[in-house]
């Protein structure tokens, strides 16, 4: 059974769009091949995502800390991110 066309011509742009944004480091030789870089690039995306967690983790650490608001305003952050509170009622 032959896939629908949208999902032929999504993937077909997704490949279109990695092959460019690739060529570069093939052509300079910095990667070995298409794989090298796509695992590189997620990488780098791993890392700029932990690291902005890590940022949201502090400033809510930082709010609770103040002690300027009654309540638990931050509830639903640690709920979205799974982290656990190092303050205790």
């Amino acid at each position: 059974m032959a896939a629908p066309a949208s999902k032929l011509s999504a993937e077909q742009a997704i490949i279109a769009e990695l092959q460019a944004f690739a060529a570069p480091y093939l052509s300079s030789r910095e990667y070995a091949d298409i794989t090298e870089v796509l695992h590189a690039a997620l990488a780098a995306l791993r890392r700029e995502k932990n690291a902005e967690d890590r940022i949201c983790e502090a400033l809510a650490e930082e709010g609770e800390a103040s002690g300027l608001y009654e309540g638990d305003p931050f509830e639903r952050i640690r709920a979205r991110y799974g982290w656990k509170t190092r303050f205790t009622e």
